[in-house]
């Protein structure tokens, strides 16, 4: 009787293995929104039928396959970014970089799905709340440092830009690093290359240490004519 049932635990929990390996597949190729519950069934060799029984619709197995990594990514993130912005040496905190590199370890896919797949779903926010979190960061510490005495940056539209490419250069190479290595190394090459030396550059600006260009008078007034021509 015992062993009986223990049977039929180790197929069921077989079964569920084989629909986690079929949606992982079907929703790398068509994403949330177009991804088939007959497909997936068929591929995981069990009926649509049996298929509801594991799963009551598409979003509770789509929740399953990302729920844990949106978690993770999401959680604390914007303190994360913060410390990353105060701390000019990038190898002496490497908090942030560990989160996508534990997060990434094992779950490609389902973090690929996620970034990449998740359009129609309750996720696909994930990276406008990354690229959101980071602004909030950026200007908290840097800007707000930078700005102190003169005002250097001008107005959010940068740090939004700035944290915009910073978050699409990160799933660039998440998504295309196939190696961990590979991860990894790309991972600290971009953020200290292009996040820290933004850093460097604005820290270097607001010390004297560096010139920028600025807007001259000549160049605000020709501007301001060729709006006012636009708007006749």
């Amino acid at each position: 009787m015992n062993g009986g049932l223990l049977m039929a635990q180790v197929l069921k929990e077989d079964v569920r293995e084989n629909i986690r390996i079929a949606s992982i597949q079907e929703f790398k190729e068509n994403g949330y929104e177009k991804a088939s519950m007959r497909a997936i069934a068929t591929n995981a060799g069990i009926s649509v039928g049996n298929l509801y029984r594991y799963f009551s619709d598409k979003h509770s197995l789509f929740d399953n396959i990302v729920s844990t990594i949106y978690e993770n990514i999401n959680s604390n993130v914007h303190f994360e970014y913060k410390m990353l912005f105060l701390d000019v040496n990038l190898l002496e905190h490497m908090d942030l970089i560990n989160r996508f590199i534990s997060t990434r370890k094992g779950h490609r896919d389902e973090l690929y799905i996620l970034l990449e797949k998740s359009k129609g779903s309750k996720y696909e926010d994930i990276k406008p709340i990354m690229i959101s979190k980071m602004e909030a960061a950026f200007m908290d510490t840097v800007i707000a440092e930078v700005n102190k005495d003169q005002e250097i940056v001008k107005g959010t539209l940068f740090a939004k830009a700035f944290s915009t490419s910073i978050v699409e250069g990160l799933t660039k190479i998440i998504v295309e690093a196939e190696e961990e290595e590979v991860f990894v190394q790309n991972v600290i090459q971009y953020i200290e290359f292009t996040f820290k030396s933004t850093i460097r550059t604005l820290i270097a600006i607001r010390d004297g240490k560096m010139n920028f260009r600025r807007i001259s008078d000549e160049e605000k007034e020709l501007y301001n004519n060729i709006n006012c021509g636009h708007n006749r």
